[in-house]
């Protein structure tokens, strides 16, 4: 696709393009993309930018799984609680993952939610 020329497209029907994340994102265009274009264009004269700075945050792959299924913690809180006696080790990581059950176990002991025996 050629982006520089779909810059100077939408221009020239007289409307400016007010922001270049927004206007990617309606073209279906990486805006890392569109700003390099933009720049070229600057470069070349054919269009004059103002720089507008803004922050996006968008979630971890680990955050949309903490999103989705729980903290840790809660993770291993709920697998104990819904055993209602307790489990072994080996059973609270066949119920909720090895890494899950390291990382729950540490947290949910430390907020006194669960206790160990033994």
């Amino acid at each position: 696709m050629d982006i520089e020329g779909a810059i100077l497209t939408a221009l020239s029907s007289g409307q400016p393009i007010a922001d270049s994340h927004q206007w990617a994102a309606s073209q279906k265009i990486d805006p890392q993309a569109v700003v390099g274009a933009l720049k070229s264009l600057l470069t070349d004269a054919y269009v004059a930018t103002e720089d507008l700075a803004t922050s996006f945050f968008e979630f971890t792959a680990e955050a949309e799984d903490v999103v989705k299924e729980g903290s840790p913690e809660f993770r291993v809180y709920t697998a104990i609680q819904q055993s209602g006696q307790g489990m072994s080790m080996p059973d609270l990581q066949a119920a909720v993952g090895k890494d899950v059950a390291k990382i729950g176990m540490g947290n949910a002991m430390k907020m006194k939610w669960i206790k160990k025996d033994g």
